[in-house]
């Protein structure tokens, strides 16, 4: 028998460990790969009868559907066909029916109650129209003769001087301002020329009284309060041009003098607004220094 030692036993042990380890291991990597190789079988064999059921369903579904879709299209051309001439008589008919009501208006066969109304409506618009379109009938705001009516009576004549030094008279509440000189008598016209006012008088120059006046009616009532209220400002200005003290105090004492009422103190003016008229009316009236 051949001489062995312990190291070579040793050896030969660990060399038959290694071996049976190597022989454990390649079962399990087989039995591993079997695996991975039979899971990919499994996932395509299921796939492969989900896709037979779906197509079984599918046939199932789609066989009676098939006959049903073509009795369906048959329908429907069928339908198609016969629609065709039924509407070519369905309009030939409402052709018909049309045909005889155009001749007559449509309002009186299906209003026949607001047919009458509307005719007067068109009437009366058609009248309110013409109404309009005549000059004579319109009003406007300038035309004297429709707006107050106030005629020009003969009455009480009064001069005096307006607040620009100029000529004025006033008849029966009414301001005139000096217009025009004729041959036997002088023309005078309304003051209120900001609401247009056409009304002239033309008083004589012999008597100086009325004489006659151009036939145009006042647009604008008569103011009693406005000749009183030129009366005060002419004597208001007499004063200062004769005496020679504090335009003012004049001011002041005219209108104590005049004992006016509320509606004619708020007619007249203030001290203070006609003050500094009064002093160049003065300084004028003064010769000048050499």
């Amino acid at each position: 028998m051949p001489v062995t030692t312990r190291a070579v036993t040793l050896r030969s042990q660990a060399n038959a460990d290694l071996i049976h380890s190597q022989d454990q291991a390649t079962p399990t990597s087989t039995s591993t790969g079997k695996t991975t190789r039979k899971y990919p079988s499994k996932q395509k064999r299921k796939q492969a009868q989900g896709q037979q059921i779906i197509s079984s369903v599918e046939s199932q579904i789609c066989s009676p559907l098939q006959p049903q879709s073509t009795t369906l299209d048959a329908v429907l051309t069928s339908e198609d066909i016969h629609e065709q001439p039924h509407e070519d008589v369905t309009l030939k008919k409402d052709d018909a029916t049309v045909e005889p009501t155009s001749s007559t208006p449509i309002t009186s066969s299906v209003f026949p109650t607001t047919s009458s109304p509307t005719k007067n409506d068109d009437n009366d618009s058609i009248i309110s129209l013409e109404s309009s379109s005549n000059d004579e009938n319109e009003i406007f705001v300038g035309d004297s003769n429709h707006l107050m009516n106030e005629p020009v009576i003969k009455g009480e004549v009064t001069t005096v001087t307006s607040t620009r030094g100029g000529k004025m008279i006033f008849m029966n509440g009414f301001a005139y301002l000096y217009m025009s000189m004729a041959k036997e008598t002088t023309g005078w016209r309304c003051v209120r020329r900001n609401e247009n006012c056409k009304a002239v008088i033309h008083i004589s120059k012999q008597t100086g009284q009325f004489s006659h006046w151009n036939g145009i009616f006042h647009c604008h009532p008569s103011d009693a309060g406005e000749t009183r209220k030129c009366d005060i400002l002419n004597k208001i200005k007499h004063r200062v041009l004769d005496q020679y003290i504090s335009i003012k105090i004049i001011i002041e004492e005219e209108y104590r003098k005049a004992n006016l009422s509320v509606e004619e103190k708020r007619m007249m003016p203030l001290p203070a607004q006609i003050e500094s008229g009064l002093h160049k009316l003065r300084r004028k009236s003064l010769p000048p220094i050499p």
